[in-house]
């Protein structure tokens, strides 16, 4: 799939402007049409799915990372999946969002959506 990266230090909203459908607006709307799944770079072996093809494939995915005694995933792992798996009605936004608490933090997150859906910045 296309991987269109963002990086940020405002909020955001990703929003298909043909269904009038917000997939992050302040908060992730899983149950939204146009989301497909999500993964975080801290928890990534915890990804969320509201697509239950795309679910099935990366648990397949996963499996040959991961033996009784050793588990060799990475979190490029799940850049390499996405890159690879192919559907043309999707892409995938890997937004970074970027800040300062106890010195500079940031944290990623990579949304499959439908191909309509748009990045929007959003200034406060």
């Amino acid at each position: 799939m296309k991987i269109i990266k963002k990086e940020t230090r405002e909020s955001f909203e990703l929003y298909n402007p043909t269904t009038d459908e917000y997939v992050v607006n302040e908060m992730i709307d899983e149950t939204a049409k146009d989301f497909i799944g999500y993964w975080i770079d801290e928890v990534f072996r915890e990804p969320c799915f509201n697509n239950s093809v795309l679910q099935k494939e990366w648990y397949g995915f996963e499996a040959d990372y991961v033996t009784p005694t050793e588990d060799h995933m990475e979190l490029e792992d799940v850049e390499k999946f996405l890159q690879e798996y192919e559907n043309e009605d999707w892409i995938v936004y890997e937004i970074t969002t970027c800040g300062m608490a106890c010195g500079p933090t940031s944290n990623t997150v990579w949304f499959v959506v439908n191909k309509e859906v748009i990045y929007n910045e959003i200034e406060y």
